[in-house]
């Protein structure tokens, strides 16, 4: 029988195992049960080396036509078929990538790539919790065998999963952590990616103060020795900090350096998010740039994120889409568009900030009922915003839509969030 090595593990045996008229029951007598053997097949269970070896015996076939990897070195074969599944992940297709991991399950679920790779899809597909349970062991462990290079990857994948769960203050006690017992015997790249992160997650949590000072530490570090993928993190980390800090200029400065200095083939992930960086703070700044060239990059950019399945990066790219709308008189359209992001459901700071973009367009309408209504349903999502910078903004939007609609009371009460509201977690960050 010609063996098919696109099909699952459990299913190669099972078709080698019928060709040959053997039962499942055959199997017991040489160590392996019948119920294992048929979870197996069912693809419930990976089978391990141990036994994947007694299986190619029984079935007298050479092992790699039951794993699927030409006979040949095994070892080379391997590395070569995560790096291929690694690149697979890099262009965007993570399910494919998730497919062709589990076929090498059985003879690289052993290391420490497999296991990266496994959180690196987990985190692409949207599995964001599981991954971040696994990633805080899988750190520590990471760094007391000093293997640097898994461990950036590790923390990378790390602040992706914390970004989109909301957990950045957990990230920064964990970070905080590492800097503190760890920092003074890791390598300058890894240095410079926690003090990214750091100061990222600082910014975010409102402590504008602390994510500065870190931010220093790090524009003033060599980062030639660093990857274009890390240097392009490092810049777009810089220009979140600069940007939740008020200053627009070095934000966009930043921004415009990360994304020259990564191409989008490399890592479609990360340049769709700095790409969105870029935008928002131009979105901020209307000087910087005509409105219609940054509509023409959001839809090339939406284009690019739906070819690689990344619904979080086409939320938040048709978020900007409507706001440019709004800032050229598109009302209509504007509006069509941030309906269409809160139906689908995007994080609470961004609907915020679409409630109070509908809240406008009403307004213009005359329609002071339905306002006040976005208004209230805003109010509510920020009542635990930290104080950033874009939070600031978005206070004085709502203030300045109370006060259109005549409710002075609500509009100074909005504005008492920023006084009200503050956050320092420089002695967390001190050695």
């Amino acid at each position: 029988m010609e063996n098919n090595h696109n099909l699952p593990i459990g299913v190669r045996i099972r078709d080698l195992r019928k060709s040959r008229g053997l039962k499942q029951q055959d199997f017991v007598g040489l160590g392996i049960s019948s119920g294992y053997i048929s979870l197996i097949e069912q693809g419930k269970r990976n089978p391990s080396p141990k036994a994947l070896n007694q299986i190619a015996s029984i079935l007298k076939v050479p092992l790699s036509e039951i794993s699927g990897i030409p006979e040949g070195n095994e070892a080379l074969k391997t590395r070569t078929a995560l790096e291929r599944i690694r690149a697979q992940l890099a262009v965007g297709d993570a399910a494919e990538a998730q497919v062709n991991l589990q076929k090498i399950s059985n003879l690289a679920a052993h290391t420490r790539e497999f296991l990266l790779l496994e959180i690196e899809i987990d985190v692409a597909l949207g599995n964001f919790v599981a991954a971040e349970i696994e990633l805080k062991p899988l750190i520590v462990q990471l760094d007391n065998d000093g293997q640097y290079e898994f461990l950036e990857r590790a923390l990378t994948v790390y602040g992706r999963a914390s970004d989109r769960l909301g957990t950045q203050l957990s990230a920064l006690v964990e970070l905080a952590n590492l800097k503190r017992n760890s920092f003074q015997r890791m390598p300058n790249f890894l240095k410079i990616l926690i003090n990214s992160m750091l100061a990222a997650r600082l910014s975010d949590l409102g402590d504008a103060h602390s994510a500065t000072v870190v931010l220093t530490e790090i524009t003033s570090s060599d980062l030639s020795e660093l990857s274009a993928i890390s240097r392009a993190r490092t810049w777009w980390s810089a220009s979140n900090v600069a940007s939740n800090s008020g200053d627009l200029v070095s934000a966009l400065v930043f921004a415009v350096r990360a994304q020259e200095t990564l191409c989008y083939v490399s890592d479609r992930s990360t340049y769709l998010r700095i790409s969105y960086q870029k935008l928002m703070v131009q979105l901020q700044s209307p000087n910087s740039a005509p409105a219609e060239e940054c509509l023409k990059e959001i839809k090339d950019l939406i284009h690019l994120a739906q070819e690689s399945n990344d619904l979080a990066a086409v939320k938040e790219l048709r978020m900007l889409q409507a706001h440019f709308l709004f800032s050229l008189g598109e009302m209509d359209e504007s509006l069509q568009v941030a309906e269409k992001c809160i139906q689908d459901g995007i994080d609470a700071e961004n609907e915020a900030a679409l409630l109070a973009l509908r809240a406008g367009i009403r307004i213009q309408r005359h329609d002071a009922e339905n306002a006040e209504q976005d208004l209230r349903s805003a109010c509510i999502l920020m009542k635990n915003f930290p104080n950033t910078h874009n939070v600031k903004l978005l206070r004085r939007n709502l203030a300045t839509a109370y006060r259109q609609i005549g409710l002075l009371n609500e509009a100074i009460e909005v504005l008492l969030g920023d006084v009200e509201k503050s956050s320092d977690f420089s002695e967390l960050i001190s050695s």
